[in-house]
């Protein structure tokens, strides 16, 4: 009986250390993926003046401090421009994202990834019709040539892959609400289909705000 009750007593420190311990350390040491939703402009080659407005949702995996990209990010996301002319989307977006710094509650970071990216522009162009008028009067007879100027709309877009880099800095805990602000730029690289204008490859620079929960 001495030898059972010693025994208990020599293990008790053993199974108490593997006794889970729901304790502030252990919370902030739990690492969970987030559902993002997001807001943003793009600034594009065809009106700056005119941004477009972009909205998203995505999920970013669990960081994992062991790998050099922490973390990675699938979004959809769209939007249009201030006037109604422009519209953009990237459907998916994939990101991997690499920390500079993983400890604390603000963590810098850039990212590298790719999407299939689309936009449509519409623009308003003026049709010019000449045609004659003839006339007599009594003493005067003669031609005259009438131009009638019409509005019409005409459509232009692309489709592509785009590849993409940024920068950013992540605010809040890792198994909490997280918010991130964003700087990125898109380079339409691959083209489905026919290229459509002379800015088909230029670059557009999104400025973003992501919640995480």
């Amino acid at each position: 009986m001495k030898k059972t009750i010693f025994s208990l007593l020599a293990i008790t420190p053993m199974l108490a250390s593997n006794i889970h311990v729901n304790t502030k350390n252990n919370q902030e040491n739990q690492k969970t993926s987030h559902w993002l939703f997001s807001i943003g402009t793009t600034a594009h080659s065809q009106d700056p003046f005119y941004p477009t407005i972009e909205i998203g949702f995505g999920y970013q995996s669990k960081f994992e401090e062991d790998k050099y990209f922490q973390t990675q990010r699938l979004e959809l996301m769209g939007g249009a421009s201030l006037d109604g002319n422009y519209t953009t989307w990237a459907i998916p977006k994939f990101s991997a994202l690499h920390y500079f710094n993983t400890q604390g509650n603000m963590r810098y970071y850039y990212l590298v990834g790719a999407s299939i990216h689309g936009y449509t522009y519409t623009y308003k162009l003026k049709e010019i019709r000449e045609f004659t008028v003839q006339y007599s009067y009594k003493d005067y007879e003669g031609n005259d040539i009438i131009k009638d100027y019409t509005d019409y709309r005409e459509n232009e877009g692309q489709l592509s892959i785009a590849a993409n880099v940024g920068i950013g800095v992540e605010i809040g805990k890792l198994y909490g609400t997280i918010n991130n602000f964003q700087l990125s730029l898109d380079q339409p690289t691959l083209f489905f289909g026919k290229k459509r204008d002379t800015n088909s490859f230029k670059p557009f620079l999104k400025a973003t705000y992501i919640v995480g929960f």
